[in-house]
């Protein structure tokens, strides 16, 4: 059975730049139904760019679950 996603959302994002570059950090929730039971997450989510032959190309994308309280 796959998952479906219910909810997505980002917030609190900050963009450096470092010459050519870019690291995004922000905070990512989701909702999703696994086999019956739905779940919600939190996470901090770190992407980083390298511009290169003048496109900006992904070469980071971490993401570190927030513990539940």
């Amino acid at each position: 059975k796959t998952r479906k996603w219910q909810a997505v959302r980002h917030e609190n994002y900050r963009v450096r730049v470092y010459g050519n570059a870019a690291v995004i950090t922000y905070k990512s929730g989701s909702t999703m139904e696994y086999k019956g039971k739905v779940s919600t997450n939190l996470a901090n989510t770190t992407d980083v760019y390298v511009k290169q032959n003048g496109v900006w190309r992904a070469v980071v994308h971490d993401v570190i679950p927030i513990a539940k309280q």
